[in-house]
């Protein structure tokens, strides 16, 4: 188990499950644990030594669940298997109650197609994606606004601002022609949309900060001067599957134009909406776990019996990036679309000043060593990886600039 800031702290040893285990994650306060056992959800206080299932009924499988930022809160989808119906839940495991997600419309119509749940970041709101539509749920006003926001077409991202009053989403326009290729010139259009909460938790689009492009846009988060940071470019998925992606030449880092309050007069008296604008970017490498679901992700050869196995893809995408000193080190998107779409589900970003050729040393090193499981501490000061170095498969930890030095020193 590691505290909020990923450093290991306490070891936990679980019962034996029913099944398998998975989805393991700790509250933001570290005081539960949340996992399932057979794809059932069970939650564990971390001060005693029994777990115990959320819900009785056997054909209920989860299809997420995360944490509140800011309390035990844990908010998830489920699937029932025998009547495929899906259907939100909150549970607050302070109490031990389930909570009421402030309209009981919510489960009957929406559809609940994209399996995500997307926090503010002060905990006190949530966001339900389901195919077209945005869901808005108020915990501290006990509201639930279906329909908040609604686009023609599939969203595929969405990421929420800093103070929790905003959030943008990316809409995409048309679908791949192939089932194994990714070619972005196969869709129309991206559109990313910026969207405002006002104080009656009516929903406004910003259409000064409104994106379109006939390439790829990628969501990373919202910047200074209530801006938001954007990657775009030509994407094509390559036909080997290698976990080291170097995007450097064909992604460019944008801020959307500033927003609509701060736009500035022409000289003919009429709004001046500005344009995107690019950040100087030294590198963009994504590194995958995952080429396919349920494939193993970590093989120690040799003989070794030592093997990892997951069905949740994670991207990390290194952005080569000065960032404000307001804007965390690492940002997380999770994207709804679909294979042929070589990154989907959760994306994370880190910001990074080490030089593109040390930071190529070191993916180079994790894609050699097939190591695929790869956490970071909030400041991207430490990585954590599973390994055999020393033998069996461990946990392993270093600084992050140490490691990066190191490898610079063996390559020369």
């Amino acid at each position: 188990m590691t505290d909020a800031d990923n450093v290991c702290r306490a070891e936990l040893l679980l019962d034996q499950a029913r099944n398998w285990y998975g989805d393991l994650s700790a509250s933001g306060d570290g005081r539960f644990l949340a996992f399932t056992d057979g794809m059932l959800p069970m939650i564990m206080p971390l001060t005693a030594s029994t777990s115990k299932r959320l819900f009785e009924n056997d054909n209920l499988i989860l299809l997420c669940m995360y944490w509140s930022p800011q309390k035990p809160v844990l908010a998830g989808l489920l699937l029932d298997n025998s009547t495929q119906a899906r259907s939100f839940f909150l549970y607050d495991a302070e109490s031990g109650k389930m909570l009421q997600a402030g309209d009981t419309q919510l489960a009957e119509e929406a559809d609940f197609i994209n399996p995500h749940v997307c926090w503010s970041p002060d905990g006190k709101r949530l966001l339900l994606t389901s195919a077209r539509s945005v869901h808005l749920i108020d915990l501290e006003a006990n509201k639930t606004f279906l329909h908040a926001a609604r686009v023609p077409n599939e969203i595929a991202e969405i990421v929420w601002s800093d103070d929790s009053s905003s959030f943008a989403l990316v809409e995409v326009i048309g679908q791949a022609r192939q089932r194994y290729i990714f070619d972005d010139l196969d869709y129309r259009k991206c559109v990313l949309h910026r969207y405002r909460i006002k104080p009656d938790f009516s929903i406004n689009e910003d259409h000064a900060q409104r994106v379109e492009s006939r390439n790829t846009i990628k969501l990373v988060s919202f910047w200074t001067n209530d801006r938001v940071l954007y990657l775009e470019g030509r994407l094509i998925s390559k036909r080997l599957n290698t976990p080291f992606w170097d995007l450097s030449s064909a992604f460019t880092a944008n801020l959307t134009a500033g927003p609509a309050t701060s736009v500035s007069r022409s000289s003919d008296g009429k709004d001046a909406v500005g344009a995107p604008s690019t950040l100087p970017m030294q590198y963009l490498y994504v590194f995958r776990n995952l080429d396919g679901k349920f494939k193993n992700i970590y093989d120690a050869g040799f003989n070794h019996s030592n093997n990892l196995y997951t069905d949740k893809f994670n991207n990390i995408w290194f952005i080569g990036l000065r960032r404000p000193e307001e804007i965390s080190q690492q940002q997380n998107v999770y994207s709804h679309r679909q294979s042929p779409y070589p990154f989907p589900e959760s994306n994370v970003s880190v910001f990074s000043d080490i030089p593109a050729s040390k930071m190529t040393l070191l993916l180079k090193f994790l894609e050699e060593y097939n190591l695929r499981l790869l956490r970071f501490n909030s400041s991207i000061s430490r990585i954590f990886t599973l390994a055999n170095f020393g033998g069996p498969l461990n946990l392993w930890s270093g600084d992050l600039r140490k490691i990066v030095e190191g490898l610079g020193n063996e390559e020369n």
